[in-house]
C-alpha cells in the first residue's frame, strides 16, 4: 500500500496545538519542543497527512473526506506516539505511520474463448456506485472509523480498454476508499460490442478494511 516515507508533509498535534512538518532535500524539518511543556513531562503526539484534527477532550479523531478526483486522491496516513518526553529522545519523536484507508483496484477480462455470437467488447467507463466518502477516524487502543457519510459515485476510468482473456488492471491503478461495508455498492461497466452499447452491473459484498489491498475481478 505504499510507504509513509514518501510523504512530503504532515501535521502533528499536541492537544489543540498544531505543528506542520515538511520534507526538504530528504530531511524532515526540525521543530522546537512544545512551548510550556517541561523536559520530563509526558505528552501524546498525533500525526496525520490529511483531514482535520479534533482533540475531543483527549479522545482525538480526524474528519476525512476522499477526494472526488482520482488523480488527486490520497490515503489517510496516521501515527501516534503516546507518553513521550523531550528527555526520551532529545526532542526527537519516532513515528510509525499506518494506512487508514483501503486500496482498491479493478481487474477486467473477457471469457476465453469469446462467445460465438459476440464480438470483442470495448470498455468505455467503469464506476463504483454508492460509496461512502466521508468519515471520522478515531485514535485509541482500537483505531476505528465512525459516522460514514457522503455517499456517491467514483468514475474509475473513461478510457477505452480492450479486454483480453487475461485479467488487466484499469489504467487509473488503485483508488483509496474509507473502510466500509460493501453492501449496496455496485460496480458498473459501460462497454460496446460491435458498436452496440451495453452495461453490466456487479453487486459487491464483504468489507473494505483499513490498510488492506482489495482487487475486484470482473468478466464481460
Amino acid at each position: 500500500m505504499g510507504r509513509a516515507d514518501s510523504l512530503r508533509i504532515f501535521q502533528m498535534n499536541y492537544e489543540n496545538n498544531q505543528y506542520i512538518v515538511e520534507k526538504e532535500g530528504g530531511t524532515w524539518g526540525s521543530l522546537t519542543w512544545p512551548s510550556g511543556v517541561g523536559d520530563e513531562e509526558k505528552i501524546d503526539i498525533y500525526a496525520y497527512n490529511s483531514g482535520i484534527f479534533h482533540f475531543n477532550e483527549g479522545n482525538p479523531y480526524i474528519t476525512f473526506a476522499a477526494d472526488e478526483l482520482l488523480r488527486s486522491q490520497k490515503d489517510l496516513c496516521v501515527a501516534t506516539h503516546k507518553q513521550i518526553a523531550y528527555s526520551d529522545g532529545d526532542g526527537a519523536v519516532g513515528l510509525r505511520f499506518s494506512h487508514a484507508c483501503a486500496m482498491v483496484g479493478v481487474m477486467v477480462k473477457t471469457p476465453s474463448p469469446l462467445p460465438h455470437e459476440g464480438g470483442v467488447p470495448i470498455v468505455k467507463r467503469v464506476m463504483l456506485r454508492n460509496v461512502k466518502k466521508e468519515g471520522k477516524y478515531h485514535y485509541n487502543s482500537m483505531p476505528h472509523w465512525t459516522d460514514l457519510s457522503g455517499e456517491g459515485d467514483n468514475t474509475l476510468t473513461t478510457s477505452d480498454i480492450v479486454p483480453t482473456g487475461s485479467y488487466q488492471q484499469l489504467p487509473c491503478g488503485y483508488i483509496y476508499i474509507i473502510p466500509q461495508r460493501k453492501d449496496g455498492v455496485l460496480l458498473e461497466v459501460n462497454y460496446t460490442v460491435d458498436g452496440t452499447a451495453k452495461t453490466k452491473t456487479f453487486p459487491l459484498s464483504g468489507e473494505w478494511k483499513e490498510g488492506k489491498e482489495d482487487k475486484i475481478f470482473i468478466e464481460i
